[in-house]
């Protein structure tokens, strides 16, 4: 459970990687697809190999009386997949189930855009995200987060789909402790995102510090996960 949260918290912190409101970016569209060259793995689990992730918006379905899109985070080297529930009313990330829905996580409160921001602008929010295991655990893990979010000057970026000019950038400072505000095992990241007007996403680069136990020892060690497009296609 450990490997999987360790992991899983970032996606939730970093405002996972689609969210945006419509007067700021996109509007969502069923079909949309990202297609990214991965490297270090996903967000919410380590994979060592090179490989393909492609985030793809699915449908619409009510979550708890919410209507949601239905967003699918999808990788090659495993074939593991995360679905993500963002409001259609506010883009604010709802939850998000894997493992064939046998993983449930629920946050609150939900995950706001940070593309709302405006430039040199920075909030810090604190939540709490409720980890359940159908298949190794009776009860749920609550995951204490707080993250300091910033939107950094517009910059040009270059990736394999091409150079994307003036692109937002978003940099998020994120913590974790797992079941103990104050003394469960503690997560540190760093996320860099560029997001394109039009397109969105365009790349994304988390620095996850070494997971440690309330004794300061390393239970995983520090890594890196980039994310950059490789092609677009837009929904309908």
């Amino acid at each position: 459970m450990r490997s999987f949260v360790y992991g899983l918290a970032p996606v939730l912190i970093v405002g996972w990687c689609l969210t945006a409101h419509a007067e700021d970016l996109f509007p969502y569209q069923i079909g949309q697809t990202w297609v990214y060259e991965n490297n270090g793995g996903s967000e919410w689990h380590k994979l060592d190999k090179e490989g393909i992730r492609t985030r793809s918006v699915l449908k619409k379905e009510k979550v708890n009386d919410i209507e949601c899109w239905i967003v699918k985070d999808h990788y090659s080297q495993d074939g593991a997949a995360a679905m993500e529930y963002i409001s259609v009313n506010t883009n604010a990330l709802h939850e998000v189930r894997a493992d064939g829905d046998n993983v449930t996580v629920k946050i609150n409160p939900p995950v706001e855009s940070p593309l709302s921001l405006q430039e040199k602008e920075e909030k810090s929010v604190k939540d709490i995200t409720t980890y359940h295991s159908k298949l190794k655990q009776k009860n749920a893990v609550k995951i204490y987060i707080e993250r300091t979010t910033k939107r950094l000057p517009d910059e040009d970026i270059t990736v394999p789909a091409g150079t994307f000019h003036k692109c937002k950038r978003i940099s998020i400072k994120k913590s974790a402790r797992v079941g103990n505000p104050k003394k469960g095992d503690l997560s540190v990241s760093q996320t860099d995102q560029w997001y394109d007007r039009k397109i969105g996403l365009v790349k994304e680069v988390i620095q996850y510090e070494a997971l440690l136990d309330p004794n300061g020892n390393t239970l995983k060690p520090a890594r890196v996960v980039i994310s950059e497009l490789k092609s677009y296609r837009s929904g309908k």
